[in-house]
């Protein structure tokens, strides 16, 4: 697997790890989740990041700027639903 491509597969499992641990289920898949975080300092790595990234959107979102735009606008990405999880922005 390429590097892009492994990094892309680890911001996947992060991302969905991170809204389902923000979801009503939270809790029962708490589990789960510390597993998968513990078996590989990558995804580890990679979920905090992703943290951080959504805590200083969230800090963008409260300014003028940020409450005039999408994320999903911004990169004119539609988002869309995966029939096996939750919605994502997704591309071409």
């Amino acid at each position: 697997m390429s590097v892009s491509k492994h990094k892309e597969t680890l911001l996947r499992e992060a991302s969905r790890w991170f809204a389902r641990m923000q979801g009503p289920d939270a809790e029962a898949s708490r589990f789960a989740f510390e597993a998968w975080r513990r078996s590989d300092p990558e995804h580890d790595l990679a979920f905090r990041r992703l943290e951080q990234s959504w805590n200083d959107a969230s800090l963008v979102a409260h300014t003028s700027v940020g409450r005039n735009r999408s994320l999903a606008a911004m990169f004119d990405l539609p988002l869309r639903h995966q029939d096996d999880g939750p919605w994502e922005l997704g591309g071409a």
